[in-house]
């Protein structure tokens, strides 16, 4: 019995050195896009946004939907309040510039709001 000991510590090691190395973490950008709830013609966006979901899916490969939210901006002096859905999207480098010309495409002017910044994700 005393000799499986460090067999079983060996094991344990290699065990968990294989779990740390899967939990690795690798470079990324985090972009976080808030799109409009209406269009700039009034209309509701719900009818694009699945078409805009599935052009984010082959540019970064997946999305997180953190839900609806709520905003507001200064427009020509006043504050606007609006609905919007808020996406979180990871890839691994900036795709401000695409998400940008997407929002645009199927949102109209002026787009979305986009932040993005360098971070790190495990897989």
């Amino acid at each position: 019995m005393k000799r499986l000991v460090p067999l079983f510590l060996l094991l344990s090691l290699f065990t968990c050195a294989a779990v740390a190395m899967a939990a690795e973490t690798v470079p990324c950008y985090v972009h976080v896009v808030v799109i409009p709830d209406t269009l700039p013609d009034g209309s509701t966006s719900v009818d694009v946004i699945d078409e805009f979901e599935s052009e984010v899916m082959k540019l970064s490969g997946g999305f997180t939907q953190l839900g609806p939210s709520q905003g507001s901006d200064i427009v020509k002096g006043d504050e606007v309040y609006q609905d919007n859905m808020t996406y979180l999207i990871g890839a691994d480098k900036d795709i401000t510039a695409a998400l940008h010309a997407l929002t645009v495409k199927y949102f109209g002017e002026p787009g979305a709001f986009i932040m993005a910044w360098p971070g790190t994700m495990t897989q």
